[in-house]
C-alpha cells in the first residue's frame, strides 16, 4: 500500500512538472503543447497585444489570480476541445478572480470555453466581447456585461451558453444597454441563501442606462428570481430592456422588477412556484411608483401567482384606446393557483394612489365568465385602498400560439457534442428558433410563427471536426408542423444520412440567342443562399452570373464572357477544362482545373475507377474528388487545410444534369469518419502507357489531435516517397512495379494508420491492343418505327442510355446488362409511352466504366 501511494504521488509531482506556470505580462500563443498552464500570479495581456488560446488547453488559477486583459484574448475551442479554465486552490470552495477584458475598442473571443470556481467568470468591463457555446459551472458570478460610466458603451453578446449554479448571479448586466444574451440555457443559480437573480440588471446612477436584449433563452429551476431588474435610483426609466422569446420555468419567481420598466414580449413565463402563499411564486413581481412596463402577448401560467404588483407601478398589459405600439394586450393569463388551491391571476398590494388603473385589456383568462376572472384578480373591488383592473374587453379565446416539446436522441453509433434545435419555416427556409439543449433530456419552449416548419437538429461527432444534423420525422420523410398548436415530438440522430444540398432549376432567361438558366442553391431545409446563371454551347456549359442571397437584399456578380463551368458532351479520358465560380460573398472567382481520369484501385481493371478531380489553378490545392459512376457519383470536398470536410452523394443523373425548368436535384451529405487516408488508386492510362505511377487518394479527417504536414508512400513496407505538402497526390517516375502500396499521413514525427493498400501490376509488352468502341444508329433520319442502336464495344459492358430534346430536356432514358448493349433500339416515344415529336435528338450512351458516346438523330 506504501508503495502505491509513494508511484501516486510521484505521478502528480511528475504531472505538475509538466506544467506551465505563468504570471505577469502574457501575449502570443498559449499552447496545447504546453497545457496545463498554472496561473501562480496575477496575470496581464498589455495594450495593444493579443493572447491566443489554442483548442484543448486548460488553464488553472493556483491562488486567488486574475486574468486581466487590458489587450485582447482570443479562446476558440472546438466541440470536442473546449478551453478550461479552473481553479487549483487547495480549498475547493475558494474561488480565484476570473477573466476580466478591459480594452474599449480590442474585441476579445470566447468559444467553447469551460469556466468554473472563479468571482466572475468572464467580466467584460466596457470592452467589446463575445461568449458563445460555453459552460459557466460553479462560479460566484457567471458572466458579467459592465458599462458604467459610459453613455455608449461597445457591443458585448452571450449566446448558446450554459449558466448553470452560480451561487450569486448566472449573468450581471450593470448598466450596459449595448448587449445581446440569447439562446442560453441559464440553470441551478443562486446557490446561497440570498436573493439573487439568474439574470440581474442593474442601475445605480441617475443618469445610468441599462436597456438590454434578452431572448430565446431557457432560465429555469433558480432557487430564487430567473430575472430581476434594480434600480437603485428609482428612476423607473434607466432599466428598460426588451425581453422577448424566453421561456422562463420552475424559479421561485420569473421576473422581478423594482423601479424598472421595458417591452416584455412573447414570453412564456410558467411554473414558477415558491413554498407558499402567491407573493412567493409569482410569475412576474412589480415593485415602486415608477415601474412602467409593457407586456404583450406573454403567456403566465401555472405560476402560483400571474402578476404580483405592489407599491404603485402602473404596468400596461394591454390598452386599446392608447396608440402605443406595445399596448395591443394579447397575454395569456390563467391557471395561476397557489398552494392552497385559490387562483391569482393577478395580486395588487400595498398601494397608496387607488386612482391607478391597470389596464389589462384584450387578454385572454382562461374563461369568458367575469365573475370568475374578478376571482382570480385582487384589486379595488376586494379593497378600496387598491387600484382597479380593467380588464374588459377580454379574449374569448386564447391567441393562436405554438409550444414545442419533446427531446433529442444521440446516435448509436457515434459520439455526438454541442447539439442546437431549430426551427426552420417550410416555405421560407427562415430559423425562427435556435437553442443549444441535451441529448435525451426532455425540451420545451413557445415561439410566434405563422407558417408551417420543421424542427431540426445540429450536433457535432466529439472527436472530429464534422457537424451531423437531424429532423423530427425522418432523413427521408421530414415531419411538417402548424403553426398555433401543441407539439411533442422526437429528433433522433441514426444512420449515415445527414442534410442534403439541393439545386432547383428556374425559368430561363433570354440573352441574344442564348437560354440562360437559373440554378438555385439550398442546403438542407433552409433558405436559398446562391443561385448560379448557366447556360449550355457545344460540349460545354457556361455561367453567366452569380447571384447571393442575403437577408437585406441580393448581390449580383457577372462573370467575364465564354467563363466555362463544366463539360457535358464528347467526356473523354483525360480531357481537362476550367470552372469558374464564386466561393464568397465577396465575390471572390475562383479558377480551377477539372481532369477527368480513369482510376485504378489495383484489384480489376474492370472495375476501373472514374474521376473528376478539381485542383484550385493559383494555389494548387486540391478541391475535390469526384468518383463518377453510371448509376451513382460521390464527391469528396476537401477544406483549405487539405483535410476531408463533407462527402456528397447523388444518383448519376443528379450529376450530369440538363438545364430544365423545374427540375430538382439533391446531393446528400452522408457521414464519412476515416481519420486516416483513403481510397488510394492510380492513373490507369498513364502507368500502361508510360510506366509512371500517379497516385491519388481521399485526405483523413481532421481527428482534432494532430496537425498532418505530408504524406509518406510505401511500396510493401518501404517508405518510397513523401508529399512535399499535405497534398493527395504525387508523381513516382520510378515506381515499384508488381508491389503493394500504401499511404499515411504524417506531422514529421507521427503517422496516421495506413490507407488500403493497392496491387500496382505491370502489364507485358506484348499484350494484344483493344480495338475501339463504335456507336451507330439506323435508320437516321426516320419517321417512324424503331431506331436500330448498335454498340459494337469490345469490352461488352453494361450502362444506359438516355435521349434528350434540343431544350436538353430527357425524354427517354433505359439501362442495359453485360452483353445487352451490341442490339439495342428506341421507338421514339418518351418514358410514358407518348410519341415524341418531329425535331433533332441526342442520343447519349454511358457505359460503366465512364466512357460516353453521343449521336444525334432526325425524326422526320
Amino acid at each position: 500500500m506504501k508503495r502505491l501511494i509513494v508511484i501516486l504521488t510521484l505521478s502528480l509531482f511528475s504531472i505538475a512538472l509538466l506544467a506551465t506556470d505563468v504570471s505577469g505580462q502574457q501575449s502570443g500563443v498559449w499552447t496545447l503543447a504546453n497545457s496545463p498552464y498554472h496561473i501562480v500570479g496575477n496575470v496581464e495581456v498589455p495594450v495593444g497585444t493579443t493572447l491566443q488560446i489554442e483548442p484543448g488547453v486548460t488553464v488553472i488559477a493556483m491562488g486567488n489570480y486574475r486574468l486581466d486583459v487590458a489587450g485582447a484574448i482570443t479562446a476558440v475551442g472546438t466541440p470536442a476541445d473546449s478551453i478550461r479554465f479552473e481553479g487549483g486552490m487547495a480549498d475547493p470552495d475558494d474561488f480565484w478572480r476570473g477573466i476580466r477584458v478591459k480594452n474599449p475598442t480590442q474585441p476579445s473571443t470566447f468559444t467553447h470555453v469551460y469556466v468554473e470556481r472563479a468571482e466572475i467568470g468572464i467580466n467584460c468591463n466596457n470592452s467589446p466581447a463575445t461568449i458563445s457555446y460555453s459552460r459557466f459551472y460553479q462560479n460566484e458570478k457567471g458572466i458579467r456585461f459592465y458599462g458604467m460610466g459610459n453613455d455608449n458603451p461597445p457591443f458585448m453578446e452571450a449566446h448558446n451558453n450554459l449558466v448553470e449554479y452560480s451561487t450569486e448571479n448566472g449573468i450581471l448586466i450593470h448598466q450596459q444597454s449595448n448587449s445581446h444574451v440569447h439562446h442560453n440555457e441559464i440553470r441551478y443559480n443562486a446557490t446561497s441563501n440570498r436573493y439573487w437573480g439568474a439574470i440581474h440588471l442593474g442601475n445605480q446612477n441617475a443618469s445610468g442606462s441599462n436597456c438590454p436584449e434578452i431572448s430565446y433563452n431557457h432560465i429555469h429551476h433558480n432557487n430564487k428570481q430567473g430575472i430581476i431588474a434594480w434600480d437603485l435610483t428609482g428612476t423607473g426609466t434607466a432599466i428598460a430592456p426588451h425581453i422577448h422569446h424566453n421561456l422562463i420555468e420552475h424559479n421561485v419567481t420569473g421576473i422581478y422588477l423594482l423601479h424598472a420598466s421595458g417591452y416584455f414580449e412573447a414570453n412564456i413565463i410558467r411554473n414558477n412556484t415558491g413554498p407558499g402563499a402567491a407573493d412567493d411564486g409569482a410569475g412576474v413581481m412589480l415593485g415602486g411608483t415608477n415601474t412602467r412596463p409593457y407586456f404583450e402577448d406573454n403567456e403566465i401560467y401555472g405560476n402560483y401567482c400571474g402578476l404580483y404588483i405592489g407599491e404603485n407601478p402602473k404596468p400596461v398589459l394591454g390598452d386599446l384606446a392608447s396608440d402605443h405600439e406595445w399596448a395591443g394586450g394579447g397575454n395569456q393569463i390563467y391557471d395561476n393557483i397557489d398552494a392552497n388551491n385559490v387562483p391569482h391571476s393577478i395580486v395588487c398590494f400595498s398601494y397608496t394612489d387607488p386612482s391607478i388603473v391597470i389596464k389589462a385589456e384584450n387578454n385572454y383568462w382562461g374563461t369568458n365568465d367575469p365573475a370568475e376572472i374578478n376571482i382570480s384578480i385582487t384589486d379595488q373591488l376586494d379593497d378600496p385602498s387598491l387600484p382597479l383592473v380593467d380588464y374588459d374587453p377580454w379574449l374569448a379565446n386564447p391567441p393562436s400560439s405554438t409550444s414545442i416539446s419533446g427531446t433529442v436522441v444521440s446516435s448509436p453509433l457515434y459520439d455526438l457534442c454541442n447539439c442546437t434545435l431549430m426551427v426552420v419555416g417550410v416555405a421560407s427556409g427562415e430559423i425562427y428558433h435556435s437553442f443549444p439543449v441535451e441529448f435525451d433530456t426532455e425540451f420545451s419552449f413557445g415561439l410566434e410563427v405563422d407558417e408551417d416548419f420543421y424542427v431540426v437538429a445540429n450536433a457535432y461527432l466529439a472527436n472530429l471536426d464534422l457537424p451531423a444534423w437531424a429532423a423530427a420525422g425522418s432523413y427521408f420523410e421530414i415531419a411538417t408542423f402548424e403553426p398555433g398548436m401543441e407539439h411533442s415530438l422526437a429528433v433522433v440522430f441514426s444512420g449515415s444520412h445527414n442534410a442534403w444540398h439541393k439545386y432547383t432549376i428556374g425559368s430561363p432567361i433570354h440573352e441574344g440567342e442564348r437560354d440562360i438558366y437559373p440554378v438555385q442553391h439550398q442546403f438542407f431545409v433552409f433558405k436559398p443562399d446562391y443561385t448560379n446563371w448557366l447556360y449550355d454551347e457545344g460540349d460545354y456549359r457556361y455561367i453567366h452570373s452569380h447571384t447571393r442571397h442575403h437577408e437585406d437584399g441580393d448581390t449580383e456578380f457577372t462573370f467575364p464572357a465564354n467563363s466555362t463551368y463544366s463539360k457535358i458532351f464528347n467526356i473523354q479520358f483525360n480531357d481537362t477544362w476550367q470552372r469558374h465560380e464564386i466561393i464568397d460573398d465577396a465575390g471572390t472567382i475562383r479558377t480551377s482545373n477539372i481532369s477527368y481520369l480513369k482510376l485504378e484501385d489495383g484489384v480489376d481493371y474492370e472495375f476501373s475507377g472514374l474521376a473528376f478531380i478539381q485542383v484550385d489553378t493559383e494555389t494548387g490545392e486540391f478541391i475535390s474528388l469526384t468518383d463518377r459512376g453510371v448509376y451513382a457519383t460521390v464527391t469528396y470536398i476537401y477544406n483549405e487545410d487539405g483535410y476531408l470536410c463533407e462527402v456528397q452523394s447523388c444518383p448519376g443523373a443528379a450529376f450530369d444534369f440538363p438545364l430544365q425548368t423545374g427540375l430538382e436535384l439533391t446531393h446528400d451529405v452522408e457521414w464519412y469518419t476515416y481519420s486516416r487516408p483513403n481510397g488510394l488508386s492510380y492513373d490507369l492510362d498513364k502507368y500502361l502507357d508510360q510506366k509512371i505511377l500517379e497516385l491519388y487518394w481521399i485526405p483523413p479527417l481532421n481527428d482534432l489531435v494532430h496537425e498532418w504536414t505530408h504524406y509518406n508512400i510505401y511500396a510493401f513496407d518501404d517508405l518510397v516517397a513523401s508529399t512535399d505538402s499535405f497534398t493527395p497526390h504525387i508523381l513516382l517516375t520510378n515506381p515499384v512495379h508488381n508491389a503493394h502500396y500504401h499511404v499515411r499521413a504524417s506531422d514529421g514525427t507521427n503517422e496516421s494508420n495506413a490507407s488500403p493498400i493497392i496491387w500496382v501490376t505491370e502489364v507485358s509488352n506484348d499484350d494484344p491492343i483493344m480495338p475501339p468502341t463504335t456507336l451507330s444508329v439506323y435508320p437516321n433520319p426516320f419517321s417512324s418505327g424503331v431506331v436500330n442502336i448498335k454498340l459494337d464495344d469490345p469490352k461488352r459492358q453494361s450502362g444506359s442510355f438516355s435521349v434528350y430534346n434540343l431544350r436538353g430536356q430527357k425524354v427517354y432514358t433505359q439501362d442495359f446488362a453485360k452483353d445487352e448493349g451490341a442490339e439495342l433500339s428506341w421507338s421514339g416515344k418518351d418514358q410514358k409511352g407518348r410519341n415524341c415529336g418531329s425535331g433533332i435528338y441526342l442520343l447519349k450512351v454511358n457505359l460503366r466504366d465512364g466512357r460516353q458516346f453521343t449521336k444525334r438523330m432526325v425524326k422526320m
